[in-house]
């Protein structure tokens, strides 16, 4: 026999179950709620992931076309190598 859950520990319960890969059919027989219930909390948990999911392929995109400004200012101003290094190898010109 099950214990009496309180309302909020019982949703918090089949949250971290849903979020942990539980099925709603697993999730329904420990919480004892009717399956509309756990199917409605699962369509949450569900929209977290996929809102949490965007959000990070939004962040990796943005990486994608971060230039530092340091970099993008080296590359308007390159020189060729031979400029930058002398003659006589790694030791700048100084003629």
């Amino acid at each position: 026999m099950l214990l009496p859950v309180f309302s909020r520990a019982q949703k918090s319960t089949v949250m971290m179950l849903l979020e942990a890969g539980c099925t709603t059919a697993e999730v329904q027989p420990i919480t004892e709620q009717s399956i509309g219930m756990v199917e409605h909390y699962a369509n949450e948990v569900n929209q977290r992931k996929l809102a949490a999911a965007a959000i990070l392929k939004w962040e990796n995109e943005a990486e994608t076309f971060i230039v530092e400004p340091r970099v993008a200012a080296a590359a308007s101003t390159a020189q060729p190598i031979e400029k930058m290094v002398g003659d006589e190898g790694l030791e700048p010109s100084t003629r």
